[in-house]
């Protein structure tokens, strides 16, 4: 990939009646910082592998690599909405 640049791929991981689990993989940069978004109501209320911070309306994380390699994994409180999140985008750091 170009300089700066790498590529995050989100896959669904485990389901449970109220909340999912969400891994995203990241290729071209072993420091990285990848943008995600969840659909309102949507919460995310556990992270793993990576430091997260999130916008004021807590929709939108940035999480960050850690050291931890490079797959990073959340969950996702539904709150009646099931949608995808999306990622945005994958920075190389």
């Amino acid at each position: 990939p170009p300089a700066g640049s790498c590529t995050a791929t989100l896959r669904d991981a485990t389901r449970w009646g109220d909340r999912f689990n969400s891994e995203v993989t990241v290729t071209g940069a072993s420091n990285w910082t990848v943008v995600v978004a969840v659909i309102s109501p949507q919460k995310v209320s556990n992270t793993w592998n990576g430091t997260p911070s999130w916008d004021s309306s807590g929709s939108v994380m940035t999480m960050r690599s850690n050291g931890s390699g490079n797959v990073f994994g959340f969950t996702t409180m539904a709150n009646g909405n099931w949608t995808r999140p999306e990622v945005r985008s994958c920075t190389a750091s």
